[in-house]
């Protein structure tokens, strides 16, 4: 059981927090190990146990990074960029001289979303042990952004 919550809390870093070095750093014959213990017994109740756990370290650890200053604003990942709808304002305005304007407004938007990445793990916990066996299996079998 051990095992197969560490895979999945791998698993989880991964999916959060693009922690692609951590599943690189498993050793091959952990991961056969994990995979034998998987098929040897473990229940239903346990292996979705062990998903949500995995998925509620994967909140804790990307909502921690989120939430640090520049935890948005340097990360190109999750950058939020100025509006898109707002480019041709952006335009005349840098066009005036206001270029600082500009950038103050899109740090301003990713100071914003790591302010709120403070309030979401709550959110996240609440989702996670409310989800269902369809919804785990949808986060499994989905895409990344699952």
């Amino acid at each position: 059981m051990k095992k197969i919550i560490i895979l999945l809390m791998s698993l989880s870093c991964f999916m959060f927090s693009g922690c692609v070095e951590v599943l690189k750093q498993i050793p091959a014959k952990q991961v056969a190990d994990i995979g034998a213990a998987a098929s040897g017994g473990l229940t239903s109740d346990e292996i979705i146990m062990g998903l949500k756990e995995a998925l509620v370290v994967g909140a804790i650890n990307s909502t921690e990074m989120t939430s640090k200053k520049d935890g948005f604003n340097l990360n190109p990942l999750i950058h939020i960029p100025f509006p898109q709808e707002a480019v041709k304002v952006k335009a005349a305005v840098e066009k005036l001289g206001f270029t600082n304007l500009t950038k103050d407004f899109e740090q301003s938007l990713n100071r914003a979303a790591e302010e709120g990445s403070k309030k979401a793990l709550p959110i996240f916990k609440n989702a996670i042990v409310n989800m269902s066996i369809s919804d785990g299996l949808g986060i499994l079998r989905g895409p990344n952004n699952a």
